[in-house]
């Protein structure tokens, strides 16, 4: 038999309950496309998913259990199987490298990266009260980049906008509130935003020396991807477009 769960972290975690206390064969996010095998739709159990959480804090620490995150939001084809094999591994206390454990820390690596660039790369404007950034990440890390504003923005009220998955955090008065929005979400500037940003974009178009101008550095420090909700590079494409 296998588990079929519904895609979420705790999920996850109360699947993996199941697995180990069950005797399945293996585990499957709902959103694959292998419906045709024999599969089991998992109703997600919160006691179960806690105790498998608070079993993996105390048998293996903090460390592992973090990984065992970045390798559910890295969203693999064979996440799933990876996690249990890393998991099989600490049980039997196989420390030798392997496969499985390979896995998990390139996973982990693409998503910490990930999260580094976007503490430089993501872009804020007032819209009136708020600080707003969108931005479309390959990984579901937003609730991941809150410590780091928290601190960098001094407290102010923020959202982050998640365009790829339409989901929205805010954070106010020190409590954050992650939703899913049905509806797309359209941002007016006001008059003060719109200055500060023609402002910002004169300034860097205007302080490069043209006659030492390196695009390939540029595209190494700022790759493209992250490029599109950057107001200095939106006001190179809205140039573009008038000529």
């Amino acid at each position: 038999m296998i588990i079929c769960y519904d895609n979420t972290f705790e999920g996850l975690l109360s699947a993996l309950y199941t697995y180990y206390t069950t005797g399945a064969e293996s585990i499957l996010a709902s959103s694959s496309d292998l419906f045709l095998l024999d599969t089991q739709l998992h109703q997600t159990n919160m006691l179960h998913a806690a105790k498998t959480r608070d079993r993996l804090l105390l048998k293996f620490g903090v460390e592992v259990y973090e990984n065992i995150y970045y390798a559910f939001i890295y969203d693999a084809i064979d996440k799933e199987n990876s996690i249990i094999e890393y998991i099989n591994s600490l049980i039997n206390k196989n420390i030798c490298y392997n496969e499985a454990m390979h896995k998990i820390y390139s996973y982990k690596r693409a998503i910490i990266n990930a999260i580094n660039r976007y503490h430089g790369f993501l872009r804020f404007i007032d819209i009136g009260g708020f600080l707003y950034a969108k931005y479309e990440p390959a990984y579901d890390i937003t609730i991941l980049l809150t410590d780091f504003f928290d601190t960098r923005l001094g407290g102010s009220t923020y959202m982050i906008h998640d365009l790829s998955r339409s989901n929205l955090l805010l954070y106010k008065d020190k409590q954050h509130v992650l939703i899913n929005l049905k509806h797309n979400v359209e941002i007016d500037y006001n008059e003060d935003e719109t200055y500060i940003q023609t402002l910002y974009q004169a300034y860097f178009e205007n302080i490069s020396i043209k006659e030492r101008q390196n695009y390939s550095l540029q595209r190494s420090l700022f790759p493209l991807k992250y490029r599109n909700h950057a107001i200095e590079f939106d006001g190179f494409r809205n140039k573009k477009k008038d000529k």
